[in-house]
C-alpha cells in the first residue's frame, strides 16, 4: 500500500520517512502494508497507524521501524467499512489510544486534517486526545447520525 525508495537511489537530502495517523486497509487479507526500499537508511517512524487485515506490517525490516500506539488487531470497530467509511464507532479501541507525536524534520506531526470521501478534507475534530488512524472518533458519529 505504500512504497518508498524502491525506486533507484534518488538526491533526496534524507530518506526519513514519517507514517502517522494513517489508516491501512488490506481487504485481500495478505500482503505487505508498508514496503521500504533498502536504500533507507534511518528507522521508519510508524505511529499511532491503523493496520486492518492481514499481511505484514512492514518488509524489509531493516531498518527496523519505530512503532508506537499504532493497532493492528482483527476489528477496529469501523462505521461503514464496506462503503470506505473508516471513522471509529464507540467503543473502538483507537479511540484515545494515540499519543502526541511530536515532530520529524522540524515539522509537527499532530493531525490536524483528515480525508473526506471523495477527495476532499476537513479539519480533524477532537477532544485533546488524539485517535489512532486517519480519523477522530467525533459526536456525528456517537450520536449515531453517521454523516
Amino acid at each position: 500500500m505504500l512504497d518508498y525508495l524502491s525506486e533507484p537511489a534518488t538526491t533526496n537530502a534524507d530518506n526519513r520517512l514519517f507514517v502517522v495517523n494513517n489508516t491501512f486497509v488490506n481487504d485481500l487479507g495478505h500482503g505487505t502494508f508498508m514496503q521500504v526500499g533498502t536504500a533507507t537508511t534511518l528507522p521508519i517512524l510508524a505511529e499511532k497507524d491503523i493496520f486492518a487485515g492481514g499481511g505484514t506490517i512492514c518488509s524489509p525490516i531493516t531498518p527496523a521501524p519505530t512503532p508506537s500506539h499504532n493497532y493492528s488487531g482483527s476489528n477496529p470497530m469501523f462505521v461503514d467499512a464496506v462503503n470506505f467509511d473508516y471513522r471509529p464507532l464507540p467503543g473502538s479501541p483507537v479511540i484515545n489510544a494515540g499519543i502526541d507525536p511530536g515532530s520529524g524534520a522540524g515539522q509537527s506531526l499532530v493531525p490536524t486534517e483528515e480525508y473526506v470521501q471523495s477527495t476532499s478534507n476537513a479539519v480533524r475534530s477532537g477532544d485533546g486526545k488524539i485517535d489512532i488512524g486517519a480519523y477522530e472518533f467525533d459526536d456525528i458519529v456517537k450520536d449515531g447520525f453517521g454523516g
